[in-house]
């Protein structure tokens, strides 16, 4: 008998006992995938939840990250902690369409992995550090680029802190549209 999502779900659920987020032996928390099946934007991490090692896989193949639901979500129970060969090495799938808060709690973490990356990059492009401009916010409305912004808002890398009053309030006008 293996573990399951119920027991992951009840080792999580009422007791602040939130999965465990891990990196890869390579350093990194995450990793972008692709595939012929998936070839749009995917997502996997890996958790240490009942005391195993679990990769998680989010695809969101063609549906927009930020606000549609995922096209699907596993769990494989993990053998290793190597990215390249963690797909090859891993045992079944762990598939539920039951325990929200498992679930829920993953895809908020794949969306939040996903937003922290985009900010990253936006700031690099941008050549800011520590400092969201009304200039920045402005030029992701007039270029259409709704992903960029709500990787802004949602990430968790750039506090309200850093956060020009105008950049902040023309984000919050723009992500209620």
């Amino acid at each position: 008998m293996g573990i399951s999502t119920d027991d992951i779900e009840n080792a999580i659920t009422g007791q602040d006992r939130w999965p465990t987020f891990v990196d890869y032996t390579e350093g990194d928390p995450f990793d972008f995938w692709q595939s012929t099946k998936f070839p749009g934007l995917n997502v996997k991490f890996l958790i240490v939840a009942s005391g195993a090692l679990f990769e998680v896989h989010v695809k969101w193949d063609q549906r927009q990250w930020y606000c549609d639901e995922p096209y699907a979500m596993s769990l494989k129970v993990a053998l290793q902690g190597s990215k390249k060969d963690m797909c090859n090495e891993s045992r079944p799938n762990i598939m539920s369409n039951t325990h929200r808060y498992l679930w829920g709690n993953l895809l908020a973490r794949a969306r939040k992995v996903i937003a922290n990356h985009y900010a990253a990059k936006l700031m690099t492009e941008f050549g800011l550090k520590n400092v969201v401009t009304h200039a920045l916010v402005q030029a992701l409305v007039h270029a259409g680029r709704k992903s960029d912004l709500v990787a802004l808002y949602l990430c968790s890398t750039l506090p309200l802190s850093v956060w020009e009053q105008d950049a902040w309030s023309l984000m919050l006008d723009e992500i209620q549209k």
